[in-house]
């Protein structure tokens, strides 16, 4: 909290991002210091390796479903879509966007690639 508390104070001193900007922000990965006696401090499996924050900050034309469990495999359909890429002119069928998930999504199963 501490670290991310500084890291957005510094990024946006006046807590306004310039008009027409949407931030995405997360970690790739958490620590866990040898808490709890597991040695491993980096790239483990544990919850707090695992559970990491995600924020999407100045997006206010949706109502985003905080109650999916998103995940790195959302972000890229997110920028997508913030980007106004139509589906489409998209090559693949990704994971879904933030935008458009809703905690009902969480029971479907994931659509399967094509090459």
């Amino acid at each position: 909290k501490y670290n991310l508390e500084g890291f957005f104070q510094r990024l946006i001193p006046d807590s306004k991002l310039p008009a027409n900007t949407v931030m995405l922000y997360t970690s790739d990965h958490g620590e866990t210091a040898g808490q709890d006696g597991d040695p491993n401090f980096h790239c483990g499996v544990t919850k707090l390796e695992v559970m990491v924050p995600l924020f999407l900050i100045g997006y206010d034309q949706a109502e985003i479903d905080t109650k999916f469990k998103a995940s790195h495999e959302n972000l890229f359909a997110t920028l997508l879509d913030l980007m106004q890429a139509p589906p489409s002119m998209r090559r693949r069928q990704y994971a879904l966007s933030l935008l458009q998930a809703k905690e009902a999504d969480l029971c479907r199963p994931r659509p399967a690639q094509s090459n």
